[in-house]
């Protein structure tokens, strides 16, 4: 129980380690926001993000339209919780997920990229 009132600290601190995987030369989360940058046409983009905004990347704005869809909890795995992130488009959750394992105190596992 303790665990499921830290949701919003752990959702936090996710993003965190989003963003630093995005900055590293490989990484999970560009290739997962590239996925969408390559695949969606410019009206279902601009459904998403600002494309007039020139001050961040259209991967950044993508990154911060990133949404919590679960929270999966595993104390049997090496890991114990999942967070599963998506973006939204025409409003409903996508099926390609960042994925985000983290141990008990909130460490990263590690991140991948599902369907």
């Amino acid at each position: 129980m303790e665990f499921v009132k830290k949701i919003p600290k752990f959702d936090y601190q996710n993003r965190n380690y989003i963003k630093s995987d995005f900055e590293q030369d490989v990484s999970m989360t560009s290739d997962y926001l590239n996925f969408y940058l390559d695949e969606l046409d410019e009206s279902e983009l601009g459904g998403i993000i600002d494309l007039k905004n020139r001050k961040k990347s259209r991967n950044s704005l993508l990154m911060e339209g990133l949404n919590l869809i679960r929270v999966g909890i595993y104390p049997q795995a090496s890991y114990f919780a999942t967070f599963d992130y998506s973006i939204d488009i025409d409003g409903e959750p996508c099926n390609q997920l960042l994925v985000l394992n983290i141990n008990q105190d909130g460490t990263l596992d590690y991140i991948t990229w599902e369907s």
